[in-house]
């Protein structure tokens, strides 16, 4: 498995709460749920992205 990287990343508070919601519905965590729709919109706007040739899974609920 690849080596992850930290960041911070500042939020309204609405949408902080809107993820948090969402988050416990999938029974992930918020920072795991943020990481998967992150690198999901990323593939979606870089079709020729190396990241499209990794694997979809890798972002388990686990996190």
């Amino acid at each position: 498995m690849s080596q992850k990287v930290r960041i911070t990343v500042s939020l309204p508070p609405d949408v902080h709460q809107e993820l948090s919601k969402r988050a416990e519905r999938e029974g992930r965590s918020t920072s795991n749920l943020a990481a998967f729709l992150l690198t999901h919109a990323i593939r979606d706007k870089e079709p020729s992205s190396p990241m499209n040739n990794q694997n979809s899974d890798r972002l388990e609920k686990d996190g």
